[in-house]
């Protein structure tokens, strides 16, 4: 780098509104607050040229596309060398142009010094520690160090990094630097790909969704792709522009493998390419590339206080929610909770032993049969009984062989009697109930005629409205029936709804039965084993904790009286015969309390040791069904 200073005298109207000096191998110029001479005005584009200092009284100028463009002593240009007194025009603004050496800056002119007077625009009057208006009126000013950088503490100039810059209609829209110290190839890709950089259509990419428009290649150098279509320039290390036309015939180009039409083209050393495609314009520039700095450690404790007050007030307010006692609604006073180890201790009984149950509990089964199979008799329902007679628990009869196999009744009372006794016996009430639509004459299967109920525990009379059903005042039973009596569907006579001689609804004796509860079945299915166990060994030791898996069964059954299904319960059995894993493989019970607590049942037993040691796979389904289901 030359230790020159690059002096700049801003003018607007014809009237000096800035001075600055800089000294920098590269400056930016223009309404970026990046720039290194920032001028905020609108005529002047965000990057509008660029200064390139190579020596002493040697720089060049280049316009960076600019919207109004460069010229330079009324002469518009894109590249051309700089001499001192020279005139540059951007926009509405003129700046004059005079070089120095970078110890001593010219009189009048302000330091530039670092966040100082490079960011101000024109509305600022301070410029490099002084105020506008000073260094304005007082010309003669005594000499001042100009600020001074050495770019080789922040640049390498041995490396050559590159930079892309994207703009639409001369507004820049992206900025991407790539490192040459990159281990692959690193790709800038536009098109309407996800995965691309910047988005362009198809029509332009000739139908192609992602093409690589440069290709930065490990070691340093970049491959850049021509677009077909595109019009450009290649500014080469020396300065000279070649426009693309130029660059294609010349043979040094070749095809490129992503887009029909296209050509790859190698980017020269400090050189730039310029290539525009309808309203976006690409440059591709190698720059160089900028020194790695190592950060020292600095720890902040301005921030690490707030963090410290933060974990204080965290810890006291853990603290008080730990020592604040529960609610009374809070507390579980459930202790049927299969994780309590008593209850733990009571489930894992011995195998279950069925007891016999004592003598005077056991039932006659002799005289199991149905009930009388009677179907209800036609008409409205009448309680059967005699109106004058006082209530017992007789029932009716008539008279008739016991193993008489047609049981019928008479069809009136009056014909029966006068038939079988004579004229007393008809002046006499008829104990026998009768049917407009029964036989001739009365024939039954019990020792005595006796107009009493329809069911009880013996032959006799019983009050009632002369009916053949169970309540009512009607003649009738209630149904559809002729010449019956009962509960059942045969057209015969009976003592109730059963289908044997009895005088119930069941298989037995007539009356209503004590009622018995019934418990829950949890029945076993076909168990999958895998292993040196066998089926019988593993039902043995499933069967000896049935009472385990019914506990978790029974305490969902009172909550959901319907619950019942299939739970297989797939396990593995370790080499000293305790279970290592328990988990539901299938299941049709639709309830996850059921499930899980007969897993975690399983998970408790211990097996035998199986021989050989290694493991046993087991697959056991449980058939859970209500009581009555």
């Amino acid at each position: 780098m030359s230790a020159m200073a690059v002096n700049f005298k801003i003018y607007q109207d014809g009237v000096v509104v800035r001075q600055e000096s800089i000294v920098k191998d590269a400056i930016k110029i223009g309404r970026m607050s990046s720039s290194h001479l920032q001028i905020d005005d609108e005529s002047v584009s965000r990057m509008h040229a660029v200064i390139e200092v190579t020596g002493m009284n040697d720089a060049h100028i280049l316009d960076m596309d600019s919207e109004q463009g460069t010229f330079l002593n009324g002469e518009r240009i894109t590249k051309s060398p700089l001499n001192n007194g020279d005139m540059i025009t951007l926009g509405q603004v003129q700046i004059e142009v005079s070089f120095s050496p970078a110890a001593v800056a010219s009189p009048g002119v302000g330091a530039a010094l670092p966040g100082l007077g490079q960011g101000l625009g024109m509305g600022g009057m301070a410029m490099g520690g002084a105020g506008m208006a000073h260094g304005m009126m007082d010309h003669a000013a005594a000499p001042r160090a100009a600020a001074y950088v050495d770019l080789n503490t922040v640049e390498d100039v041995t490396k050559q990094s590159v930079e892309v810059v994207a703009m639409w209609n001369h507004s820049v829209l992206q900025v991407f630097h790539y490192s040459p110290d990159t281990k692959e190839a690193e790709q800038y890709c536009v098109g309407e790909d996800f995965t691309c950089q910047f988005p362009l259509p198809l029509e332009v990419l000739n139908g192609q969704s992602k093409v690589s428009l440069m290709t930065n290649h490990p070691g340093g150098g970049a491959t850049v792709t021509l677009l077909p279509g595109a019009t450009g320039d290649v500014t080469m290390e020396d300065g000279s522009r070649i426009p693309l036309e130029e660059i294609i015939q010349s043979g040094q180009v070749a095809p490129a493998g992503d887009i029909p039409g296209g050509y790859a083209f190698n980017l020269p050393p400090r050189g730039r390419v310029k290539m525009d495609v309808g309203p976006w314009t690409f440059l591709v520039n190698a720059v160089p590339s900028p020194r790695k700095f190592v950060a020292p450690f600095v720890f902040d404790w301005s921030h690490q206080i707030y963090n410290g007050i933060s974990a204080v007030l965290h810890g006291i307010f853990l603290f008080i929610i730990f020592f604040i006692p529960p609610s009374p609604e809070g507390l579980s006073l459930d202790q049927l909770d299969e994780n309590n180890r008593f209850i733990r201790a009571m489930l894992a009984a011995a195998e279950v032993k069925q007891e016999e149950a004592p003598d005077l509990l056991k039932k006659d089964k002799k005289d199991e049969k149905q009930g009388g199979k009677g179907k209800r008799h036609k008409g409205e329902e009448g309680q059967m009984g005699k109106r004058d007679s006082r209530k017992t628990d007789n029932h009716y009869g008539i008279k008739g062989p016991k193993d008489n196999p047609n049981p019928r009744m008479a069809r009136d009372a009056s014909k029966e009697m006068a038939k079988t006794a004579g004229i007393l016996s008809y002046l006499s009430a008829s104990n026998a109930p009768t049917s407009p639509f029964g036989a001739d004459t009365a024939l039954g299967v019990d020792p005595e005629n006796a107009l009493g109920a329809l069911m009880g525990n013996q032959v006799g009379e019983n009050f009632g409205y002369g009916g053949l059903g169970l309540s009512g005042t009607g003649r009738g039973g209630g149904g559809t029936g002729e010449g019956t009596i009962g509960l059942g569907n045969l057209n015969t006579i009976g003592h109730g709804g059963g289908g044997g001689s009895g005088s119930g609804y069941g298989r037995g004796a007539g009356g209503l039965g004590g009622r018995r509860g019934r418990a829950p079945q949890i029945r076993s299915g076909a168990a999958m084993v895998k292993g040196s166990l066998s089926k019988e060994v593993i039902r043995r030791i499933v069967h000896r904790h049935i009472n385990e898996v019914s506990f978790c069964y029974e305490r969902e059954l009172a909550k959901r009286p319907d619950l019942q299904g299939r739970v297989s319960i797939k396990f593995i059995i370790s080499g000293t015969g305790a279970v290592q894993m328990a988990a539901v493989e299938e299941s049709t019970l639709g309830n996850a309390a059921v499930e899980n607590c007969i897993a975690q049942a399983v998970r408790r037993w211990t097996f035998p040791q199986p021989e050989g040691g290694g493991v046993v796979i087991v697959t056991y389904p449980f058939q859970l069904t209500t009581p009555g289901g």
